[in-house]
C-alpha cells in the first residue's frame, strides 16, 4: 500500500485475485489485479488503467517481482549504460 501511496493519488476501484496454472511447471501462481479510472477518451469513451502483479504471498513471487522491477536497470549496467524511463503501462 506504500507504493500505491506514492505512485497514484487514488485507490483502485476495483481489485481481483486471478490464480493462473503456469504450463511448463503446472505451478499455480496468484495475482492481483487492481482497476484505475483513466481520463475519458477524446471521444468521450470510458478508459481504465490496470495494475497486474503477482501476488507477494511466497518468496518466490517476491523474488520474481523484484527480477521484472529491475530487469532493464540490470540489462543497461550489463551493457555500461543507464537504465531507459519507463512509462506506465496502460492498457
Amino acid at each position: 500500500m506504500i507504493i500505491l501511496f506514492i505512485c497514484r493519488s487514488e485507490p483502485p476501484f476495483d481489485r481481483h485475485d486471478w490464480v493462473v496454472r503456469r504450463p511448463r511447471t503446472g505451478e499455480e501462481v496468484r495475482y492481483v489485479i487492481d482497476y484505475y479510472t483513466a481520463p475519458p477518451d477524446l471521444n468521450g469513451s470510458p478508459v481504465f488503467s490496470l495494475d497486474v502483479r503477482p501476488a507477494l504471498d511466497s518468496f518466490g513471487s517476491l523474488k520474481e517481482r523484484i527480477a521484472v522491477a529491475t530487469e532493464d536497470a540490470w540489462a543497461a549496467f550489463r551493457e555500461g549504460g543507464s537504465p531507459p524511463s519507463r512509462e506506465p503501462r496502460h492498457q
